[in-house]
């Protein structure tokens, strides 16, 4: 390969694993500068193209040169490319060595500036340290270097930090991240990829009108919106693999939330691939399960089982990662506190302050140890969407609190609450007593016998419920956790929330 052909090899949109042979073996012909600043332009090629193949053989290759390199800035660079290989793989305490490593080099480079701001944006991303990822978010947009990038990499910026203020219900940051993408498209800067920049426009577009949506008529319009999106770029095979992940879940789950399963699992089956992160897939499939518990009880069984096994996979690589990612936290930010607050976030649901999924079957086995004995009470809400579809979601939110602020007063001190899902609750008890069970199933529904304060409204807080207790219901967790949504189901097509004989279910 000559110089010329390599230059013309780093324009491509996709480069060939035999091509990225034959350019680092002209690269290994160059002195060191030239060779190493030649792996570091043809890693982002791919890296944008997200070739990992070939990402990783550049990377494998570069870092041979470490050795010969004694200039400060092609270090910088090997360091650069080393930290997004971490990035990418979740290795975040290396990532952040390398941040340090090459803040002691004192460096005066925008462009490098920009690109490790960009990887300590993934970490904080990642860690839902979101005050942090703000901050850092905005004064990278003050680095001269952003006005130099590629659209397309400055498109993905603007499509991060909406996803971060959706997530955060940050009006402000979403409504900057939003015009920021606009005057992008509007600039018409130039891109490698201008299709993309426009598909995470039109898509970002869609999330800030379903973000700000508060009638059913907006939310109509959402999803019509949204339908048209998908018809127009379904056919684009370059764009298959481009999906955008958080963005479509977020929309999808308005279809849900109106009882469009079919439209939504449509969708969902669509985008699960092999090749997407366990965190996506296990998202995806919680989607299905909401909607195919509504519409096909079998499906969401099976649905069920997927998703524990998702979840297990995704639990063994988060208790990995946490050995590991914790003590990068505590290493960046110096401080307890940062550990504390993954800590809480990994394990707690933000919304309504009980434990989330993430720690069920881990907290509800650790019950069932104490005297191998134990129950599980699921609960469904059922005047959630009502109360949405009256009010608007703030109430909703406040409902759910309400709700859980309610249950916990009555709880026993040897038992859990879990958000489940949207609007499932699980209790795990370390006893099986009937008689002290229904005490406290009947505390529970005194406790909602009256409306109660909701924002500015009085509202009557509805609810199905069912038991199940192990190890009479089920020798695994699975089982008895099946058994007890299997009795709410049924509890709630005999009764609804009216008060019930509670003896006569076991």
């Amino acid at each position: 390969m000559t110089k010329e052909q390599f230059a013309i090899l780093l324009k491509a949109k996709h480069i060939m694993v035999p091509q990225a042979e034959n350019a680092i073996a002209y690269l290994n012909t160059c002195d060191v500068e030239t060779a190493v600043q030649g792996h570091y332009d043809l890693y982002l090629v791919a890296h944008n193209e997200f070739n990992h193949v070939v990402s990783d053989m550049i990377l494998k290759s570069l870092k041979n040169l470490i050795p010969k390199t004694n200039k400060t800035d092609l270090l910088a660079n090997i360091y650069c490319i080393m930290a997004a290989d971490y990035v990418k793989k979740g290795q975040f305490n290396q990532a952040i060595t390398l941040y340090y490593e090459y803040k002691n080099l004192q460096l005066d480079n925008h462009k490098l500036d920009y690109n490790f701001d960009g990887f300590l944006l993934v970490i904080y991303g990642e860690n839902k340290i979101y005050y942090e990822y703000r901050k850092l978010a905005e004064r990278r947009l003050t680095n001269p270097y952003f006005q130099e990038i590629d659209g397309y990499n400055a498109a993905i910026y603007f499509y991060n930090n909406a996803i971060i203020a959706d997530e955060t219900e940050d009006d402000e940051f979403f409504k900057i991240s939003f015009e920021g993408m606009h005057d992008l498209v509007l600039s018409k800067r130039h891109t490698k990829y201008p299709e993309k920049v426009i598909y995470l426009y039109e898509l970002v577009d869609i999330l800030y009108s379903n973000y700000q949506a508060k009638t059913d008529s907006d939310y109509q319009d959402v999803m019509s919106h949204y339908l048209d999106f998908v018809s127009k770029y379904d056919s684009n095979t370059e764009l298959k693999t481009f999906n955008a992940l958080e963005a479509h879940l977020r929309i999808i789950n308005t279809f849900i939330n109106y009882e469009k399963y079919h439209i939504a699992i449509k969708r969902l089956k669509a985008m699960i691939d092999a090749e997407t992160e366990v965190k996506y897939r296990i998202q995806m499939y919680t989607a299905l399960c909401k909607c195919y518990k509504k519409i096909d009880k079998e499906k969401y069984l099976q649905t069920l089982e997927i998703l524990n096994k998702e979840y297990n996979e995704y639990q063994n690589s988060l208790e990995e990662n946490l050995r590991d990612g914790i003590l990068n936290t505590i290493q960046l930010f110096e401080t307890r506190k940062c550990y504390d607050e993954i800590q809480k976030r990994y394990e707690v649901d933000q919304l309504t302050g009980c434990l989330n999924r993430n720690v069920l079957r881990k907290k509800s086995l650790q019950l069932f140890a104490l005297k191998n004995e134990g129950s599980i009470i699921f609960i469904d809400l059922d005047g959630l969407k009502q109360t949405n579809d009256l009010y608007n979601h703030s109430y909703g939110d406040e409902y759910l609190r309400v709700f859980v602020r309610g249950v916990q007063e009555v709880l026993p001190s040897s038992s859990h609450m879990f958000r489940f899902g949207g609007d499932e609750f699980v209790i795990a008890t370390s006893f099986n007593d009937a008689k002290r069970i229904e005490k406290l199933v009947k505390r529970i529904y005194k406790k909602f016998n009256e409306p109660l304060k909701i924002c500015d409204q009085y509202i009557k807080i509805k609810f199905s419920l069912g038991v199940a207790l192990y190890p009479q219901d089920g020798e695994t967790f699975e089982e008895v956790l099946n058994k007890a949504d299997s009795a709410m189901y049924e509890d709630k097509r005999r009764h609804g929330n009216e008060p019930r004989n509670l003896k006569t279910k076991w």
